[in-house]
């Protein structure tokens, strides 16, 4: 028997809006970006917005008829498609380069900018961003998977991390997460954003915990010690509930 949750949670254009977006994808990477469109036009039709895609061929191009649609129908949205292969015609052929990103985007440095697709992808355009002067503070990236493994810890570098229910204790590294602690113990929690928002790692703690994230908090659950374990680190020993 299997249990599916429905989708939940904030994509990045939703929990940290800005009015001048630029939208930057690669293969399947377009996905999120496609519904950040879709949702930030349902709100705001007129907006000013840049998406350039890349891609292997047009064939490759994931929603090509959708986008070239909703451009025509948005006057404030422009998009390229930057093409490996292509036809003698197509202006945009290659892969995404600094100089295409200047044209495309002459006013980048004033757009906050989000970002998906393929890891090497997402690397060559975090290093073209910064190269071009982007804050990082206007970069916005998705990514999959866990981050790497905290190093093991040692009897003088941890505190207690404490399960009210079978009173087993896990230890938890400074600046480790609640959930990392419990993950790398080998206990199973729910969780599902990894990054605040989408609640479902809601735990009861007792102990002193720094909250990096309190986004489906309210100021009771505060009070009570609720946290959201993907978001929360421990600044001594703290007992668990969830």
């Amino acid at each position: 028997e299997i249990r599916a949750d429905g989708p939940f949670g904030d994509f990045h254009l939703t929990a940290l809006p800005c009015e001048r977006p630029l939208l930057l994808s690669a293969g399947s990477g377009i996905t999120p970006m496609w519904a950040m469109l879709r949702d930030e036009l349902a709100r705001r039709p007129e907006a000013d917005i840049r998406f350039i895609h890349s891609a292997r061929s047009p064939e490759d191009v994931i929603f090509a008829g959708e986008l070239a649609a909703l451009a025509e129908a948005h006057p404030g949205v422009r998009h390229a498609l930057v093409l490996e292969q292509a036809p003698a015609a197509h202006p945009w052929v290659g892969r995404l380069s600094p100089d295409m990103l200047k044209e495309l985007a002459p006013d980048l440095l004033s757009r906050h900018v989000y970002l998906c697709g393929p890891a090497p992808y997402m690397t060559a355009v975090c290093t073209m961003l910064t190269a071009l002067g982007l804050p990082a503070g206007q970069l916005h990236q998705e990514s999959f998977g866990l981050p790497e493994a905290p190093p093991v810890a040692t009897d003088s570098n941890h505190f207690w991390l404490t399960l009210k229910k079978s009173g087993k204790k896990v230890k938890i590294l400074p600046g480790q997460t609640l959930l990392a602690a419990l993950e790398g113990a080998g206990e199973t929690m729910m969780a599902a954003c990894r990054a605040g928002v989408c609640g479902a790692c809601r735990c009861s703690t007792t102990g002193i915990i720094e909250r990096q994230s309190v986004m489906t908090l309210s100021a009771q659950d505060l009070e009570n010690g609720v946290a959201l374990a993907c978001s929360c680190t421990a600044k001594g020993d703290v007992s668990l509930d969830y």
